[in-house]
């Protein structure tokens, strides 16, 4: 049986043995070899996908499960931040990510209109992208406790800001090639409300929950449930389903204790499973 007969593996059981063994055996690897292990993941995906050795393609498991753990920093990241280090830098942050948004957006923005030769709307959308940024080192942040340093929380917030600039970029740009007009205002309205909505309800909910309910495991799957419907909501009112998580980790944050059984349990799902398969899958997207 030839090479191109085996791969790229198709069988969902093959399919997750060989993304288990790659999120155990990777990061000891990196460990050893002191490698970062967070790029070692990364690059063994782009090793391991489409554009090199074709073993496995980005299967919609492996999505899925790989947009969880992009939420899950999200999560972390709003879970683990200092709210009062963040009120004193809040402008910092704003600042911050308006001039980490605007300087990559202005440079892809010339040059997809005058190097590659692309229309307005497709050099503003494309530049979207080289814009916003995620928080893909948050990991290493918060495995060394650093998450509630003054740098970290402008990184965050910074972070936070640049994603609703891209967002409100790519909303104007794609009302305009369909004709419509973008209504600011409306969205500013829905943005308002959705965040008023999280903010206000979801602290009485987890109080009663937790005051009612003590078994721990019901704790984390309750966390789990408001955290889905934090990022279904944003969705629904334009935005992306990370600003959900984050809003919702910055809700929570003082319901779980950080040495808490339950903070235990949603930092061994998630570190362990779920951003360990983000970066392996954003490896397996980088077509060389």
């Amino acid at each position: 049986m030839g090479y191109q007969q085996l791969f790229p593996i198709t069988d969902s059981i093959w399919i997750c043995f060989v993304v288990l063994t790659l999120v155990l055996f990777v990061p000891i690897l990196c460990k050893r070899l002191r490698f970062p292990q967070i790029a070692g993941l990364i690059v063994t995906g782009t090793l391991i996908g489409p554009g090199l050795m074709d073993i496995l393609h980005i299967t919609p498991q492996i999505q899925f499960f790989s947009r969880i753990g992009l939420l899950f920093i999200m999560f972390f990241a709003g879970l683990e931040i200092d709210l009062e280090e963040m009120k004193r830098n809040k402008v910092w942050g704003i600042i911050f990510g308006v001039l980490t948004f605007l300087m990559p957006w202005i440079l892809c923005y010339l040059a997809g209109r005058y190097i590659v030769g692309l229309s307005v709307p497709s050099s503003a959308i494309m530049a979207c992208i080289m814009g916003s940024h995620t928080l893909i080192s948050y990991p290493i942040i918060s495995r060394y406790g650093l998450g509630r340093l003054k740098s970290v929380t402008i990184s965050v917030a910074g972070a936070l800001t640049a994603i609703l600039l891209a967002l409100v970029v790519y909303a104007v740009m794609m009302s305009s090639r369909g004709g419509e007009s973008f209504n600011a205002l409306w969205f500013a309205l829905r943005i308002t409300a959705y965040a008023a909505a999280v903010i206000l309800i979801y602290p009485p909910m987890a109080r009663l929950f937790f005051h009612r309910v003590t078994n721990s495991f019901s704790h984390f799957l309750f966390v789990m449930i408001l955290l889905a419907l934090s990022c279904g909501l944003a969705q629904v009112i334009g935005l992306d389903s990370i600003v959900g998580a984050f809003l919702a980790g910055i809700v929570l944050n003082r319901y779980i204790p950080k040495s808490s059984p339950l903070m235990n349990r949603l930092d061994f799902v998630g570190n362990t499973l779920f951003v360990p398969l983000f970066l392996l899958g954003t490896g397996l997207m980088i077509d060389l």
